[in-house]
């Protein structure tokens, strides 16, 4: 038989009482429950506000499965939270017509504010690196002075191989059709002579070492921060793609190359030196008589490099070096092999020329270490890994994605290219097939696109502006023969220039990439906008967690020990 008050209805009176001593405003409305089992108390509400809150006594009874149970703590939670709006959404004496408004206009609120954190989670996640300048300015012997290579236009002197003359022999020997098949692989006369082997050995270097010139043929006085240096002393030989070159200020082959290549082993960038900065922590200390990297410790041309540039008229071979008299120059990073062919600027003969020096310098922040390499663009130097090179940069990895293109193409990779002992030498017979390499590399999605060569997160790059103007030396060296007295006029033998490399300004402006948008720039976006539309907090949170979680467990807990089980 069911207990007495099951089937009462309790129902909720709101009685206003008077005001002692004739006062004619309300008090406070005291809520007495109709049922045995307890009294409540409501406050804060007033007799205009006067509810009969009529609730069937299930409220007493076990809740009718978990469906009420979850039903009556959204409701209490609904009208306890802190949430905009929801607290009309869960009182009892709203209307149907009030309660949908209010939980549509939720709803909107909600949806806009999900549009506007969706995009500020797109620019977050696509830009979250701004690239900004330093505010004050770095002096220029903060940094190394760049890496100049010299690359000769003649590549075979006529003194060691004439070209022109073996090319007109009707009956060549075999030596001489050797050296002729070695030529071609640094002077274009296809046209002349189009066979040739696929491959060639070492024995096609050594030929092109040999017929070069000599750093002493190409130079004869230069200049380091105003005092006469030997040219063979701060200037190493290096293979190249525009062959036998020279180089001031490269790291040694030790240094830029990994075990196991070729390069590494070779005599070229021998130099002896040791490097004791790097492009991440710079140089240790402020001894830059010491340093290596050699650093200018000042702007102008007496703080620079001036180098006397110099050909004998003998050696020129106009069928080889195409009518151009003088010298490729390349500036580039310390930690950068060479690639002349595409970044080169002329050094005419009889001619003065000065190069003024712009540096470029990129660094990033710590803080975007945590960020993976393709949202922030670049690679930490400890990030990326190369076969052949030791230390990454773009040039070096796009000069062994170029690589690697060329000997899946071609079966065999170019004479200056870094390699390991058991990859083929492309011989002459290759020309065509590294030529259309050349033409496809950029525009093949399996060449530069494929290797993924994004900057490195710290690099230097080098802009240069230069002038030139009419080197009369000669007239100049027959001046002073007059003065002394000479009769006889000097002939020239040989063609002579002056490049003088210099920074253009003391101090430089460092560029620098830092976060535009942080994980604590997007919290407090979006906790911006929760809190405008829908008065959200952290501890709105907190109160969703407690009243589905905590809340619950404790009202199932109470609703089983009122009402065991039978």
């Amino acid at each position: 038989m069911e207990s007495q008050h099951s089937s009462l209805t309790r129902i909720t009176i709101c009685q206003a009482t008077q005001p002692r001593e004739g006062k004619k405003a309300f008090s406070d409305m005291t809520c007495k429950l109709g049922s045995p089992q307890a009294t409540r108390r409501t406050t804060s509400k007033k007799c205009d506000d006067f509810v009969m809150d009529i609730e069937e006594d299930n409220k007493w009874r076990k809740p009718n499965g978990l469906f009420d149970l979850l039903r009556n703590n959204t409701m209490e939670f609904c009208c306890s939270t802190s949430l905009h709006g929801l607290r009309y959404i869960g009182e009892n004496h709203r209307h149907a017509s009030e309660r949908i408004f209010w939980l549509i206009s939720f709803l909107i609120s909600t949806a806009v504010v999900a549009h506007f954190i969706f995009k500020i989670w797109i620019r977050w996640n696509t830009s979250p690196v701004l690239v900004s300048f330093a505010d004050v300015p770095t002096p220029v012997w903060n940094i190394p002075f760049p890496a100049i290579t010299i690359c000769p236009q003649v590549k075979v002197k006529n003194t060691s191989f004439s070209v022109s003359s073996t090319l007109l022999k009707d009956n060549k020997t075999d030596e001489e059709r050797e050296k002729l098949l070695y030529s071609r692989l640094v002077c274009d006369i296809e046209d002349f002579e189009s066979n040739g082997n696929d491959t060639v050995d070492n024995r096609a270097i050594k030929f092109i070492e040999e017929v070069a010139p000599e750093i002493d043929e190409v130079m004869f006085e230069c200049y380091w921060r105003g005092i006469l240096e030997s040219c063979s002393d701060i200037f190493t030989s290096v293979l190249t793609d525009n062959g036998l070159c020279y180089t001031f200020n490269i790291l040694s082959s030790t240094e830029l190359f990994n075990n196991g290549t070729i390069q590494r082993e070779d005599k070229h960038l021998d130099h002896g030196e040791t490097s004791n900065w790097s492009l991440e922590g710079g140089f240790p200390d402020n001894k830059a008589n010491e340093a290596f990297p050699r650093r200018a410790l000042d702007a102008g041309a007496y703080s620079g490099l001036t180098i006397f540039i110099y050909m004998e008229n003998e050696n020129i071979n106009p069928l080889c070096s195409f009518s151009i008299h003088g010298v490729k120059a390349l500036l580039h990073n310390p930690t950068d092999f060479p690639n002349v062919v595409n970044q080169y600027f002329r050094v005419p003969l009889d001619r003065d020329v000065v190069i003024g020096i712009k540096p470029n310098v990129m660094s990033t922040s710590a803080e975007l270490r945590s960020y993976p390499p393709e949202r922030r663009q670049c690679f930490f130097t400890t990030e990326r890994h190369l076969l052949h090179f030791s230390i990454y940069t773009q040039e070096n990895c796009d000069s062994e994605c170029y690589t690697n293109y060329t000997l899946k193409n071609c079966g065999c990779v170019a004479y200056y290219m870094p390699r390991d002992k058991n990859t083929p030498i492309c011989g002459p017979g290759k020309n065509q097939c590294m030529k259309e390499v050349l033409e496809n590399y950029a525009s093949d999605d399996e060449g530069l696109s494929k290797c993924n060569c994004m900057p490195a997160c710290a690099e230097i790059t080098y802009d240069v502006e230069n002038s030139h103007a009419k080197f009369s030396w000669l007239d100049t060296l027959n001046a002073f023969d007059k003065i002394r007295g000479s009769n006889q006029t000097t002939t020239a033998k040989e063609k002579i220039a002056r490049a003088a490399f210099y920074y253009k300004e003391r101090q430089y402006v460092t560029s620098r990439r830092g976060e535009l948008y942080g994980p604590a720039d997007f919290l407090a976006s979006c906790g911006g906008l929760l809190g405008l539309y829908l008065g959200f907090s952290i501890l709105s949170l907190v109160e969703i967690v407690y009243f589905f979680t905590v809340r619950l467990c404790y009202k199932f807990q109470s609703s089983e020990k009122k009402h065991p089980a039978p």
